[in-house]
């Protein structure tokens, strides 16, 4: 298994080379691994010095691993911290935690070997379950520490198929696992791995980014004292079900971050809304006759919904959905598509009515009315807030139970 593992990889890199012709995301994938061992040899240097590994799949990951990198570097204040990604969304993105960044290189024993004799880690920190074979296993036979936290298990995922058994070991290889539920620590049980049930360091992190967050004044003279409706990180097919609140007469101006923010991407939404002005450029237009503003940039959402009375987060119809929490945190009631399966905490917000599900156009914006209704909006976003503060304390627990590193 171990073969055909290696061979789905490098067809897997065969494959994103020959779309980097004509796709962004893949040309970047493809670009920030050349000559990828030199430019690490080149920024770590020959000084040998206490390194702590990150590993995070895109931003999202990197974003919860955000805390728990900033408490380490309090723990141990001369260590530095190597973070990898696997995909441009995360390398791209804001770089505001850790000292050293680059891409994971194509997971490959000797690429595997080469990394770790460059970086020398003192330990590795995976998030969720973004986990590689020979990484891995070049860390156990190191004998070097790995930790995998804010992790979920299901049945259904690779590991626990007939055909992805043989990566169970690389899982046992773990000195310690952290995983955000009971259901994922049961099913670890099951397998004969033991796991620490330590909650989702994504409550933190978003709790961090309410506590420490930017402020645009140019985004409040454009929003004024009107009621704002955020929708972030949506996707074309979030589209047809915010058409209908869009288009009715709400006393709504809304800021739209979408998830991708290519030019050809902003020129969809440019010219499917109506009334568009986009972020790039507010001081260089009139933006009183405006009711749309399009966020044509990365990094600024997570403090926008600062701004919102409500807000919508993209990926529930088809992609997969975005960070709901964010919102929530800020006290914001969180609108969403119907598709939730793997998204528990979805679920449990719409459980305690601070998060709605929507299924189309008509449901949305007899949502989006309903929340506008009196006070609804605001005792909704209440119940957000609250659901986020009960859950923290991840990463405090995560660190009380760290060995000494």
């Amino acid at each position: 298994m171990e073969l055909l593992y290696s061979f789905g990889v490098r067809a897997f890199s065969f494959l994103v080379g020959m779309s980097s012709i004509w796709n962004r995301k893949a040309r970047e994938w493809k670009r920030g691994r050349q000559d990828l061992f030199q430019k690490i040899a080149h920024e770590l240097g020959p000084e040998k010095k206490a390194t702590f590994w990150f590993h995070s799949s895109s931003l999202g990951e990197y974003e919860l691993s955000k805390p728990l990198i900033s408490e380490l570097k309090d723990l141990y204040p001369q260590s530095r911290t190597v973070v990898t990604f696997f995909s441009p969304s995360g390398f791209e993105g804001e770089k505001d935690a850790g000292d050293h960044f680059f891409y994971l290189p194509v997971d490959s024993p000797k690429n595997a070997d080469r990394f770790l004799d460059l970086v020398n880690p003192e330990a590795a920190f995976f998030a969720k379950t973004d986990l590689w074979y020979f990484f891995l296993l070049k860390l156990e036979q190191r004998e070097i520490p790995a930790f995998l936290f804010s992790a979920r298990f299901r049945p259904g995922q690779f590991f626990f198929q007939p055909y992805g058994s043989f990566f169970l070991p690389r899982i046992h290889g773990f000195k310690k696992i952290f995983v955000s539920d009971q259901q994922s620590r049961d099913l670890l049980s099951s397998k004969g791995i033991d796991a620490e049930l330590s909650g989702d360091s994504r409550f933190d992190r978003v709790s961090e980014i309410v506590d420490s967050a930017k402020e645009f004044p140019e985004i409040e003279a454009f929003v004024e004292n009107t009621r704002v409706m955020v929708i972030g990180s949506c996707w074309p097919s979030d589209m047809d079900a915010l058409e209908p609140v869009f288009s009715q007469d709400l006393g709504l101006r809304f800021i739209v971050a979408p998830h991708d923010v290519s030019e050809r991407s902003i020129g969809f939404y440019s010219e499917r809304l109506e009334g568009t002005i986009k972020y790039s450029e507010l001081e260089e237009v009139d933006p009183t006759d405006k009711k749309i503003l399009l966020i044509d940039n990365i990094g600024m959402l997570s403090s926008l919904y600062r701004y919102g009375t409500l807000a919508y987060v993209g990926g529930g119809f088809k992609e997969g959905l975005h960070n709901i929490l964010e919102p929530a945190a800020w006290g914001v009631p969180v609108l969403f598509g119907p598709e939730l399966k793997e998204f528990p905490e979805a679920l449990e917000l719409a459980s305690e009515e601070g998060g709605f599900t929507v299924s189309g156009g008509e449901n949305c914006l007899r949502q989006v009315t309903h929340l506008l209704e009196g006070s609804q909006a605001k005792e909704a976003g209440d119940r957000a807030r609250n659901f986020v503060r009960s859950r923290k304390g991840s990463i405090r627990r995560i660190i009380d139970l760290l060995p000494d590193l």
